[in-house]
């Protein structure tokens, strides 16, 4: 019995050895269980793969195994030291990735409708867009880098990092709430073309540029209370930038907000809260007749 268990050992190592020289993957040890360790990388991209030819453990590079035909991630590393990349494939889910990764991991351009079984921290770029995600539920809570989302049918952001360090991007969603998005945005914020009414949720601080163009705001409530003196703000196409357009001005905003001049439940906007922002800003007041309101009504 020992000489044939030792006999299927050496033949199951010398499928490994085989599948290992096919595929380029060298310095590599192969484990008890029958999985192997890479130190170094692993390059099985575009190779029109249905499922991974080895169980991998621990691989201390990148890992990628973009363009084939995957419909699972079985067998990919638990480790990855550097970028996890898993694009253009026919992936339904998540599980069976690694639950460690010290890069990026994209997943972009799959048929993901969850990210269960995504790492729950990643030090780099997450990129989950253009996939069927209706939730963010089962993705990272921090992400060091970008994180991408856009070209989902996203409803909400719940499930969302808490923390991004770069950019966070959830354009070309479903969304009508920022609600569960990150606190925290180190660079740009890009929530064009959803069904926002109102910019609730968004986060509280935002270190790069503010972009929600193609919505249906109709206030400035919820804006981030901390961001650049010369951050670039995208309202266009959004009832509310006639309104923002009277100034024009990052810091009047707050005061918009503060004077609560738009009354969104009758959709109009009081000219007496109006001069006191004009007489803030030190610019001079319009008078009623020369302002033309589409979306509101002007109330003097």
């Amino acid at each position: 019995m020992l000489y044939k268990y030792r006999e299927f050992i050496n033949e199951s190592r010398q499928d490994i050895d085989s599948i290992c020289q096919k595929y380029n993957i060298i310095n590599y040890t192969v484990n008890e269980d029958g999985s192997i360790d890479v130190d170094g990388d692993v390059d099985l991209s575009n190779r029109e793969l249905i499922e991974l030819p080895l169980k991998f453990r621990n691989v201390s590079g990148y890992f990628n195994c973009s363009d084939n035909k995957l419909t699972s991630l079985e067998g990919a590393p638990s480790s990855v030291g550097g970028d996890f990349k898993c694009p253009y494939n026919k992936l339904t889910s998540l599980e069976g990735g690694p639950s460690s990764v010290g890069g990026d991991f994209y997943c972009y351009r799959n048929k993901l409708t969850s990210l269960e079984g995504a790492p729950s921290s990643v030090d780099g770029y997450f990129n989950c867009s253009r996939n069927k995600l209706t939730s963010l539920e089962g993705g990272p809570s921090t992400v060091g880098g970008d994180f991408y989302c856009y070209n989902n049918g996203l409803t909400s952001l719940e499930g969302a990092p808490s923390s991004v360090g770069g950019d966070f991007y959830c354009r070309n969603n479903e969304l009508t709430s920022l609600e569960g998005g990150p606190s925290f945005v180190g660079g740009n914020f890009n929530c064009y073309r959803n069904k926002l009414t109102s910019l609730e949720g968004a986060p509280s601080s935002v270190g790069g540029n503010f972009y929600c163009s193609g919505n249906k705001l109709t206030s400035l409530e919820g804006f981030p209370t901390l961001f650049r003196a010369t951050m670039v703000i995208d309202i266009s196409d959004n009832p509310v930038e006639e309104v923002y357009d009277l100034f024009g001005d990052l810091k009047a905003i707050e005061y918009i907000n503060e004077t609560g001049c738009i009354n969104t439940d009758t959709m109009e906007v009081y000219y007496i809260a109006l001069l006191d922002l004009w007489e803030y800003s030190g610019k001079a007041p319009k008078k009623p007749e020369n302002i033309k309101l589409k979306h509101y009504t002007l109330v003097y």
